[in-house]
């Protein structure tokens, strides 16, 4: 399976937050985006939400 381009993970971890989605499955989504050192300000003018309660912040301390 091919990994998704980084625009699509960041969608996904958005639409994830839209909907209030499962506290692990944004973790993985979050872990993945600051592994692959993604700046969601490259794909998107206002940065991103936060999501509450993360083990692996995207925007937070790093």
């Amino acid at each position: 399976m091919e990994p998704l381009n980084e625009y699509l993970l960041l969608e996904a971890y958005k639409k994830a937050i839209d909907l209030d989605l499962d506290r692990e499955f944004l973790t993985i989504l979050e872990c993945e985006i600051k592994r692959r050192e993604i700046n969601p300000l490259h794909y998107f003018k206002a940065g991103y939400p936060k999501s509450n309660d993360t083990k692996c912040s995207l925007l937070g301390n790093k």
